[in-house]
C-alpha cells in the first residue's frame, strides 16, 4: 500500500450558479495563503456537497475523517447547519475551519471547540449600511428582497442597525417568487411605486436580491423615475464587481457597506493580490479571500498539524489572531472576537466607467449585544444552504 506523509485537508466544494468557479476560486486563495515551501506538505482532498445540503455535507465529513483520514476540512458551509456537524468534527477528534458569507449571524453559544469559522460577515454590512441610512437619510427606510434573501438574517441586521440609529420604523418587501426577468421586474418597480403612494415614500431603500436578479432588480429601479432622488443601499454582493460589471452602460448610483477592497493599498492586502494575480492571472473575489485567510490560518499551525497535536492548533486557532487583506481576523466566536474595518461608500455607475467614494466609516454591531438573540428569535428559517450556493 502507498504511504504518503503528506498532511490531508479535505475541501468542502459547494455548486454555485451565481460564482460556477467558487471552489477553484476557493484553492487558489488557500494556496497562495500557505507559503510556497509548504505546498508539497499538503494534500487536497475536494469533495463535491452540491448546495451544501446538511446530508451530503455530513456524508462528506464521514468520508474526509474516517475513510481519507484528513486532517482537517475547510470549505464553505452556513452557520444555520453548524450544530449538525460538531458531532461529525468531535468524534474525530482533529478540527474544522468552515467560512461562509455572513448571511446568518452567530451561533449565540459557542456550537464545538473543533469547530472554527471564517466568515465574511454581510451582517455586519448590513447593520453598519442601516445605522449609517438612518442617520443620514431619517426615518421610514424600507427593504425590498427577494424571497430567497429574505430567509436569511441580513434584513434583520439591516433593521437592527436603523434602530440603533434612532428609526422607529422600516418597511418590509418581499417580491413574489414568480418574479423573473427584466421585464417583470419592470413592471413590479410599477407595483411599489403604487405602494409607497398608497403608504409613504421612504427615505432610503434597502435593496437584497443576488445573481441576475441582483442586476434586474438595479436596473429596473434605475429605470423608474419615481425612484430618483431615493438613496439606493445594496448589500456587499450586489455591489461587488462581478454583479457590477453587469450593468456596464447602464447610469446607476448606489450605497454600501464596503467590507474588504480588492485594490487597496494596504499592506497585506497588497501581498495578497500579487500573489493572486501571479496564480490565476484574475482579479480575487470574496471566495478566494476567504481561502486565502484559512490558508494563512493553516500555514499558522502546520508544526502543530504535522505533530498531530490537533488540541494545540486548537487552542491556536481559538486564541490567537492573523493579519489579512481586511485586517485582524479570528476563527473563534468570543469576547475576542475580531470587528471587520467597514467602509460606508457611495458608488456611480455611469457607462463604462465606476466611481467608488468612501463617505463614511461603517458602525459594527458589537460583541454579545442583545440584537444577536433578537435576530436569532425574530428571523427562524429552515434555509440550509450556504448564501449564493443554489
Amino acid at each position: 500500500m502507498f504511504f504518503s506523509n503528506k498532511l490531508k485537508v479535505g475541501v468542502l466544494c459547494p455548486a454555485s450558479a451565481t460564482y460556477p468557479n467558487l471552489s477553484l476560486d476557493y484553492m487558489n486563495g488557500l494556496m497562495c495563503g500557505l507559503p510556497e515551501n509548504l505546498h508539497q506538505e499538503f494534500e487536497f482532498l475536494p469533495e463535491f456537497v452540491n448546495q451544501g445540503e446538511t446530508n451530503r455535507v455530513n456524508s462528506a465529513l464521514r468520508k474526509l475523517y474516517g475513510f481519507n483520514g484528513v486532517d482537517l476540512v475547510t470549505g464553505p458551509i452556513s452557520y444555520n447547519t453548524l450544530p449538525d456537524y460538531a458531532d461529525v468534527v468531535e468524534a474525530s477528534g482533529k478540527l474544522a475551519i468552515f467560512t461562509d458569507l455572513g448571511e446568518y449571524l452567530p451561533a449565540l453559544n459557542m456550537v464545538s471547540p473543533y469547530v472554527f469559522n471564517n466568515s465574511f460577515q454581510y451582517w455586519q454590512a448590513q447593520f453598519a449600511m442601516g445605522f449609517w441610512a438612518q442617520q443620514q437619510f431619517g426615518d421610514r427606510g424600507a427593504v425590498v428582497m427577494a424571497l430567497y434573501e429574505s430567509g436569511y438574517h441580513m434584513h434583520s441586521a439591516f433593521r437592527h442597525g436603523t434602530e440603533f440609529g434612532g428609526s422607529e420604523v422600516v418597511d418590509y418587501v418581499v417580491i413574489p417568487k414568480e418574479i423573473e426577468g427584466e421585464r417583470a421586474f419592470a413592471d413590479y418597480t410599477e407595483q411599489l411605486q403604487n405602494h409607497f403612494i398608497q403608504n409613504e415614500r421612504p427615505s432610503y431603500i434597502n435593496l437584497l436580491f443576488s445573481g441576475k436578479d441582483a442586476v434586474r432588480s438595479l436596473k429596473a429601479f434605475a429605470a423608474n423615475p419615481y425612484f430618483d432622488g431615493i438613496p439606493i443601499l445594496v448589500s456587499p454582493h450586489m455591489s461587488s464587481p462581478e454583479i457590477l460589471q453587469l450593468l456596464t452602460g447602464e447610469n446607476v448610483v448606489v450605497y454600501s457597506a464596503n467590507l474588504w477592497d480588492f485594490d487597496s493599498a494596504e499592506k497585506e492586502n497588497a501581498i495578497f493580490r500579487k500573489k493572486y494575480i501571479q496564480r490565476t492571472g484574475n482579479m480575487a473575489n470574496v471566495f478566494s479571500l476567504l481561502g486565502y485567510e484559512v490558508g494563512l490560518a493553516i500555514a499558522c499551525i502546520y508544526p502543530s498539524l504535522r505533530s498531530k497535536s490537533y488540541a494545540e492548533a486548537r487552542k491556536f486557532l481559538a486564541e490567537e489572531r492573523i493579519k489579512s487583506p481586511r485586517g485582524e481576523r479570528s476563527f473563534f466566536l468570543d469576547s475576542k472576537y475580531a470587528s471587520p474595518q467597514i467602509d460606508i461608500e457611495k458608488i456611480n455607475l455611469a457607462g463604462l466607467s465606476v466611481q467608488r467614494v468612501i463617505v463614511a466609516q461603517g458602525k459594527a454591531m458589537p460583541y454579545n449585544c442583545d440584537v444577536y438573540r433578537q435576530i436569532h428569535e425574530e428571523c427562524v428559517t429552515g434555509w440550509k444552504n450556504p448564501y449564493l450556493c443554489v
